[in-house]
């Protein structure tokens, strides 16, 4: 079987680290700035709830759904909204949550993403 030049150069660099041939140049590290990723890591889930709140509503006007579509009609419990819906379903996949602990975090997070307060949890 023909090794292709790749491969080659592949099988030289191995056997000059076996030997311990190999010319390693050093790099100097980069300076991080670890005040900025410890203020995006405090404000992720704030940010992302933001996010999820305004995407769905968002998608609510492009659809033209009106707000009052979960609004009681007759008998029964009130219609709950499709955007509300696709709130709590992004908030489950982004936590990575079941149905019934999703259910928990939406009772947690509702003033967050706009729910609103009558919506229907049983």
């Amino acid at each position: 079987m023909a090794t292709t030049k790749k491969q080659q150069q592949l099988n030289t660099v191995i056997g000059q680290l076996k030997d311990k041939e190999y010319k390693y140049q050093e790099q100097t590290p980069k300076p991080y700035d670890w005040t900025n990723y410890d203020l995006a890591q405090t404000s992720e889930i704030n940010d992302i709830l933001l996010f999820i709140r305004d995407i769905a509503n968002q998608v609510a006007i492009n659809l033209d759904l009106s707000p009052d579509q979960a609004e009681r009609k007759g008998p029964g419990r009130p219609k709950n909204s499709p955007v509300d819906g696709a709130k709590i379903v992004m908030i489950a996949q982004y936590f990575g949550l079941s149905n019934r602990v999703a259910q928990g975090y939406m009772l947690l997070f509702k003033e967050k993403i706009g729910l609103p307060p009558f919506i229907v949890t049983k």
